[in-house]
C-alpha cells in the first residue's frame, strides 16, 4: 500500500497501482511512502520514499499519524 500524508497532517492511503505522482496532483504533499499492517501489533509500519515527486517518508512521524487517523493506537 501507499501513502502521501498532505497539509494538516492528513494521511491519503491508496493501493499499488496508482502512482505518488497521480494521488498527490494538487496536494500540498508533506510526506510520502509504504505502508504495511503488522497484524501482531495492530499497526501500519511505513517506509521508503515517492520517487515519481521526490518527497521522502518520515517513518516514526507517519506511522503516528497515520495509526492514530485509523485509530489503530491511541492518541
Amino acid at each position: 500500500m501507499k501513502y502521501i500524508i498532505v497539509e494538516n497532517k492528513l494521511p491519503i492511503l491508496f493501493p499499488d497501482d496508482i502512482s505518488h505522482k497521480q494521488m498527490a496532483r494538487g496536494l500540498n504533499v508533506t510526506s510520502a511512502g509504504f505502508s504495511v499492517y503488522d497484524p501482531c501489533d495492530n499497526v501500519m509500519i511505513c517506509f521508503g520514499e515517492s520517487c515519481s515527486i521526490g518527497v521522502k517518508s518520515q517513518p516514526k512521524d507517519d506511522e503516528n499519524i497515520i495509526n492514530n487517523f485509523l485509530r489503530l493506537r491511541d492518541l
